[in-house]
């Protein structure tokens, strides 16, 4: 991990750029665009940052292109992660991507993907990079353009030190992470796990080798530094012997792992820096990293034919079993409403709810509140997709209204889970996404009863109207009721002669 190498990029250019709307007074400009390479590297600051220069789109090259034909100096370790983002000429990041080393040395052609949730479209970045001997280092550092060279002062700063035990223990683990993420890396590419923070893994990296320069110089730190290492090493030596297995058939908590790699790396560097604040202490990703582990590590339950209610399951450890139940009965749900899609669209929203719950609170007994409402509703909706159950006028008008509930509230989680994925909202905007939750939680619980009452009303009627046919015909024909073969003469129902009277309640 530690083997450092410099490294040239030849940046050619960038297509498939989206229009930008500029000012009638602006009609003649065009936008420009700059590239920017972000590493893990020795020195002081443990970071490298170099700039192309800025290019207008479309000058000398088609609309849509961009056009730079430079050198840029690079120099990392040999298992950093690159982080490339597009800027455009205001400074604003347009484009972005993390790639390895490895990927960098080896592909012509790398695709950037838009900026966080702005709108646009993927674009294609032309480069070629080459390893850098030790012999050509030096003229490298001559030809390199000022700003280059001067992000890149402090590569060879920093004196060597003797490493107390303490230290060099510290640096051993801390080196294990930054090997462990390079697998955990590789893990979610064949998961095809791609809708995390495409730098959050080149963030870790930094964050992490930025505590162990730290334990290098036998720096105190903030105790406990210790326990959030702990806890890095442990989710990851839990999760990698499974990452083929368990974890891919529960991608969307790997996605969470990263994300709280990112925040443990985080608030690491900030405690080793001497940070206390309020909200920094408040912090604590150990805690999620250990649920998510166990969710991702745990095997799935065992569930037959007789075994399809959640409420069964429901002691399981924060909840996967009944969420696993919960989808197992939902499925089935969908796949046999085909020929009502009402019912099939209602089933659908509830397997939304029960898929991504724990991703829109981390509060365990919110979770649990949606899982227990969306049980009780699966029940009611697994009766009504029964084969040969017959559903009336009035049933399927209760369906329909249920089917519209559950269309809305599901809008309104998928803006909390949306909003979750950016972790300075998710912090910072904790209360107020407990609250939308909670409210979310009552109307979905007020839209169970609601149809449960219309089928229950409908039933109701239906049995009135039964009853009504039934003493009709024993008025006119003259017949008794037929015996259950388990009834005792004495125990047969008697009705009243008489006109059928139906009281409206």
């Amino acid at each position: 991990m530690l083997a450092m190498s410099a490294y040239d990029d030849l940046v050619a250019g960038l297509r498939g750029l989206p229009p930008i709307e500029t000012q009638p007074e602006d009609s003649g400009a065009r936008p420009s665009y700059y590239v920017s390479f972000q590493s893990t590297s020795p020195g002081h600051l443990c970071f490298t940052s170099i700039d192309s220069s800025k290019a207008q789109e479309g000058v000398t090259v088609f609309r849509g292109t961009v056009h730079w034909n430079e050198v840029l100096y690079l120099e990392c370790f040999e298992l950093s992660y690159i982080n490339i983002r597009v800027f455009s000429s205001s400074n604003d990041p347009r484009l972005g991507t993390c790639v390895t080393v490895e990927e960098l040395l080896t592909q012509s052609e790398l695709i950037v993907l838009g900026w966080r949730f702005m709108p646009i479209n993927d674009c294609t970045l032309c480069l070629s990079a080459s390893l850098v001997s030790d012999t050509d280092e030096q003229d490298h550092a001559v030809n390199v353009s000022p700003n280059t060279r001067a992000s890149n002062e402090y590569f060879h700063a920093g004196q060597k030190v003797t490493h107390s035990a303490p230290a060099a223990c510290a640096t051993q683990v801390l080196c294990t992470i930054l090997h462990q993420l390079t697998l955990l890396t590789e893990a979610l590419v064949m998961l095809k796990v791609g809708f995390f923070d495409t730098d959050d893994l080149h963030w870790i990296q930094y964050y992490t080798y930025n505590v162990y320069e730290r334990s290098l110089n036998s720096q105190p730190y903030h105790s406990r530094v210790n326990i959030l290492i702990s806890s890095m090493t442990s989710t990851m030596d839990a999760v990698l012997p499974v990452a083929s297995t368990y974890m891919q058939r529960r991608a969307e908590y790997a996605t969470g792992i990263v994300d709280e790699l990112y925040q443990s790396a985080y608030l690491m560097a900030e405690l080793v820096k001497g940070g206390d604040s309020d909200w920094l202490l408040e912090m604590s990703p150990e805690i999620e990293l250990a649920r998510l582990t166990v969710l991702i590590v745990t095997p799935d339950p065992a569930i037959g034919a007789s075994s399809t209610s959640a409420s069964s399951t429901r002691h399981a450890i924060t909840g996967t079993i009944t969420k696993d139940a919960l989808l197992f009965v939902l499925e089935a749900i969908v796949q046999s409403s085909d020929a009502f899609s009402p019912l099939k669209s209602a089933a659908s929203g509830l397997l939304y709810f029960a898929t991504y719950a724990d991703m829109a609170s981390a509060n365990k007994k919110q979770i649990r509140d949606i899982y227990k409402r969306v049980d009780a509703l699966a029940s009611t909706l697994k009766r009504s997709a029964a084969d040969g159950s017959p559903l009336s006028p009035a049933h399927q008008d209760a369906i329909h209204a249920l089917a519209k509930d559950i269309v809305d509230l599901n809008e309104d989680l998928k803006e909390i889970v949306a909003e979750r994925k950016s972790r300075f909202k998710r912090y910072f905007s904790a209360k107020r996404h407990r609250a939308e939750l909670q409210d979310v939680v009552t109307q979905l619980e007020t839209a169970r009863a609601d149809y449960t009452t219309a089928v229950a009303t409908v039933n109701a009627m239906t049995t009135a109207r039964v009853l009504a046919h039934v003493q009709t015909l024993t008025l006119v024909m003259g017949v008794s009721p037929m015996l259950a073969l388990e009834m005792r003469h004495a125990d047969a129902v008697s009705f009243p002669l008489g006109s059928a009277h139906l009281e409206e309640v």
